[in-house]
C-alpha cells in the first residue's frame, strides 16, 4: 500500500459527527430569541414569540414521543421476559410431574394467546361478512 492510499482512508475508529452544542453552534431557540432581541417591530416580536413557542412546543412534543417509544418497549421486553419465564417454568414442572404446571404455562401463554384468537377471530369476521354480501 501507497503512502497516499494509507492517507486517503479514515480510520475506524474516528468518532461520530459532533452536535451543534458540541460544536458551540447556537440552537435555534437561541437564534429565534436573539431575533426576537433585535426585533423593533411589534408585529416583528409578535412572530417571533409565536415561532419560537411553536419550536419549543415541537420540541417538548418530540421528547414526549420518544419517552412513550421508549416505554413501549420496555413494556413488551418485560412482557416477553414474563412469558418465557411463566412457560418454561409451567413446562417443567408437568415434566417433573406436577398437574399446576398446566396453569403457569397457561400464564405464560395469557399474552401471546388473546391476540392469536382475536387475529383467528378478524380473519372468520371476514369470511362471514363476504358470504352475507354474496346472498344479498
Amino acid at each position: 500500500m501507497s503512502q497516499e492510499q494509507r492517507n486517503s482512508t479514515t480510520p475506524l475508529d474516528e468518532p461520530p459527527a459532533r452536535t451543534q452544542r458540541e460544536l458551540g453552534e447556537p440552537s435555534v431557540v437561541s437564534s429565534i430569541e436573539e431575533r426576537l432581541i433585535q426585533a423593533d417591530n411589534p408585529d416583528n416580536i409578535i412572530l417571533w414569540t409565536q415561532v419560537r413557542g411553536e419550536v419549543k412546543r415541537q420540541d417538548e412534543e418530540a421528547k414526549d414521543q420518544e419517552h412513550q417509544r421508549s416505554s413501549e418497549k420496555v413494556q413488551l421486553w418485560c412482557k416477553i421476559v414474563f412469558s418465557a419465564i411463566a412457560f418454561f417454568t409451567g413446562i417443567g414442572m408437568l415434566i417433573g410431574g406436577l398437574k399446576l404446571g398446566v396453569f403457569i404455562s397457561g400464564a405464560g401463554l395469557f399474552w401471546f394467546v388473546p391476540d392469536y384468537v382475536k387475529m383467528f377471530l378478524r380473519g372468520s369476521k371476514e369470511t362471514d361478512k363476504g358470504g352475507e354480501n354474496a346472498e344479498e
